[in-house]
């Protein structure tokens, strides 16, 4: 996705088209061609995606949509692999332009591409894809556009659709298009992948990816790949919300290249954006899904996404603090977080190995936990999910998801028709207790997500209680619930953190941004660009600043 982070240079699809074509010569300089034999697929590999494919399928069965700039479906790696296209801007093909750069031929790659015969193979090399071309040769498109895109591949069969572009709003929870996502999700179990977007600056208040339901992904970098990146959007102090709801591999990425044919090279390995982390996210929420059909397992949106949530691996923030919750509070009966994610990584990373661990329920002695559920309550309902007998030492990370109900009204699927929130949000808590007694709680007051992550801190009985509180919501409200204990401290895939002090008070004021109706592609940004902002970073002051300001 799209708009840069360290200069907060808000390039959207409505700036001028010099700014858009200078961005588009800085992220050809910044694509170094890729020989065949050297295609090395490290960002895969270390969210363990590769193992992941061995574990869950390669995604067969499964229609994935992407609302973007065109593909190029003739590339070696997505060759038979398009099942459908349309083109909505009237440039009467659905192939990459100049203007985007290969953008949607390079993400479809990392979903499914596969070319193993020159060294690459995507997340779910065996799943189909559908191409809704909504952005022209001049990088512009329309929330109709989109919208438009998006119920065109819904039609097509897609169940999880891309979307690497957005644009910051005045009022994220009343966009249209969020709204839209919201009630896709919902009514058509599409699962969302929208990449945060690369400004440095609030994910919060981006369209489409300010979305309740689906996922809103961060990029990460490093040998390792064990940083946030200097340019993904996170939350700030002002955002009650919190985005992303994960991150996933954005910088230093390898991916097919559009004008392969041109130029003999296929891929390149330094892709950077937001834009390449929502469809690492989109291959393995694929390969779930080809797995879950055909072991009969749910493939409901809370039920994926609340394992996807609980199985992701905590690492450090941009500059190496660790994974905290953003806000907690001492309580006369415990501890209560009600910001239970990280403000830069969401839950973490993504792993496919643990994701697959987790929807398949293999515990084992060292993962003696691996247990998730769909269920639903009315008001003061509560369920309770039994961990039986851990150690002190042992990591717990748990996710509890729940829907934001959107009506729409009129026949068929169009922006032209009206949407809004059915019902406010409805309030659940989460609460871990220990032979019966209360430890902490998760209530979050703005997303539908609860969270928690820690180190058991004494042997001993320990059960998880969801509590439905009255007032908000439907008269029954689902939700999925998912846990996953590593044995351990010391082992070697224990990712989660102590319990945190609390992060202090909301800021009570932010930036003002206005309203933008048109979306942009996110342009990414290139080596050149990075460096430069890092040093900025360092001269301005440093960004964890503004989280504790």
């Amino acid at each position: 996705m799209g708009p840069s982070r360290g200069l907060k240079v808000a390039v959207m699809r409505k700036t001028d088209r010099w700014t858009r074509w200078c961005w588009s010569v800085l992220l050809l300089a910044g694509l170094a061609p890729l020989g065949h034999s050297a295609v090395i697929q490290m960002d895969l590999a270390t969210v363990q995606g590769d193992q992941s494919r061995e574990l869950l399928g390669d995604g067969k069965g499964v229609i994935v949509g992407i609302v973007d700039g065109g593909v190029n479906a003739t590339h070696p790696a997505l060759l038979g692999s398009m099942i459908a296209a349309k083109d909505f801007t009237g440039s009467r093909n659905t192939s990459d332009n100049s203007a985007t750069v290969g953008h949607g031929t390079g993400i479809m790659s990392l979903i499914l591409g596969h070319d193993a015969g020159n060294g690459f193979t995507g997340l779910a090399p065996g799943a189909k894809f559908v191409n809704a071309k909504v952005v022209d040769k001049f990088d512009n498109t329309t929330d109709n556009l989109l919208a438009n895109g998006i119920f065109w591949a819904i039609g097509k069969g897609a169940k999880v659709i891309n979307i690497s572009q957005g644009n910051t709003v005045a009022q994220p929870d009343l966009n249209k298009l969020n709204m839209i996502l919201d009630y896709c999700t919902e009514k058509y179990g599409t699962v969302f992948v929208v990449a945060a977007g690369n400004e440095n600056t609030s994910a919060v208040t981006y369209a489409p990816g300010g979305e309740y339901n689906s996922f809103t992904v961060g990029a990460t970098y490093g040998t390792n790949f064990n940083n946030v990146t200097i340019f993904s959007n996170y939350a700030l102090p002002a955002d009650l919300r919190t985005k992303p709801d994960l991150v996933a591999p954005g910088q230093g990425v390898t991916m097919a290249v559009s004008n392969w044919a041109t130029t003999g090279v296929a891929y390149t390995d330094q892709a950077a954006g937001t834009s390449f982390s929502a469809p690492i996210v989109g291959g393995i929420v694929t390969q779930m899904m080809g797995y879950g059909r055909a072991h009969h397992l749910s493939v409901d949106p809370l039920v994926l996404k609340s394992i996807i949530e609980a199985s992701a691996t905590h690492i450090s923030d941009f500059e190496g603090t660790a994974w905290t919750p953003r806000h907690q509070l001492a309580t006369a009966s415990g501890t209560t977080i009600d910001q239970p994610l990280d403000a830069e990584q969401g839950a973490g990373q993504i792993d496919g190995v643990g994701t697959y661990t987790l929807y398949t329920h293999k515990a084992s002695s060292s993962v003696p936990v691996a247990n998730w559920v769909l269920s639903s309550l009315r008001d003061n309902g509560s369920y309770s999910m039994r961990l039986g007998n851990l150690r002190a030492g042992d990591e717990l990370d748990t996710a509890l998801t729940w829907l934001r109900h959107i009506s729409k009204s009129g026949g068929g699927l169009s922006y032209s028709n009206k949407y809004s929130q059915a019902a406010t949000l409805a309030d659940f808590s989460l609460t871990l207790l220990l032979n019966g007694r209360k430890i902490v709680t998760s209530n979050s007051n703005w997303d539908n997500l609860d969270y928690l992550s820690l180190t058991v801190p004494q042997s001993g009985n320990y059960s998880l209680l969801v509590n439905r509180l009255p007032g908000s919501g439907e008269s029954i409200e689902h939700f999925g619930l998912a846990a996953h204990v590593l044995a351990g401290v010391s082992s070697a895939v224990a990712h989660s953190q102590s319990l945190k002090s609390p992060m202090g008070t909301f800021a009570s004021t932010g930036s003002s941004r206005s309203f933008n109706s048109s979306l942009a592609t996110v342009p990414e940004p290139n080596g050149a660009w990075i460096t430069f902002a890092a040093m900025l970073i360092v001269l301005l002051g440093r960004r964890q600043s503004a989280l504790t300001s």
